[in-house]
């Protein structure tokens, strides 16, 4: 069962840095990824030269890297930036980058019942308010950008 609207990797940045509004201005920086990574594949499919690319290890360890200017942006899944903006403040969501992916539960086929339930629950949550507490609960002030609904 897909995640509604799929979900997608951003351009992040560290105040008092410029948000990335290009992906010409996220080609001209060096910048930070996690080794191994969707992300990583992306930022090389979308023209970031290699030598411009700082694998990291972690995802914590990326962002410490973005913290001492060893990067001036990073490539992460918004879900990732959600965890990580929790633990450092001053992490912008900028351009998307790449194609939006998707983000899927496995139900069993014979499992019909279970599956239609859980499609029928999720149509639910985002037609009422639930879904938009959720969304700014995880992503905070920067919910409607990071989902691309509106420019910052």
């Amino acid at each position: 069962m897909p995640w509604p609207g799929g979900w997608h990797n951003v351009a992040v940045s560290l105040t008092p840095r410029a948000r990335v509004a290009t992906l010409a201005q996220l080609r001209s920086l060096r910048v930070g990824v996690v080794k191994g990574t969707n992300p990583a594949d992306t930022a090389l499919e979308v023209g970031v030269a290699p030598a411009a690319l700082v694998g990291f290890a972690t995802r914590d360890e990326l962002v410490d890297g973005l913290q001492r200017g060893e990067v001036l942006a990073a490539i992460l899944p918004v879900s990732e930036l959600a965890v990580a903006a929790k633990r450092v403040a001053g992490l912008r969501a900028g351009i998307t980058v790449g194609p939006p992916g998707k983000v899927a539960w496995a139900v069993r086929k014979e499992d019909r019942a279970l599956r239609d339930a859980l499609d029928q629950y999720i149509r639910n949550v985002r037609r009422g308010p639930t879904w938009s507490r959720l969304i700014v609960k995880y992503f905070g002030d920067q919910a409607l950008s990071v989902l691309g609904r509106r420019p910052e």
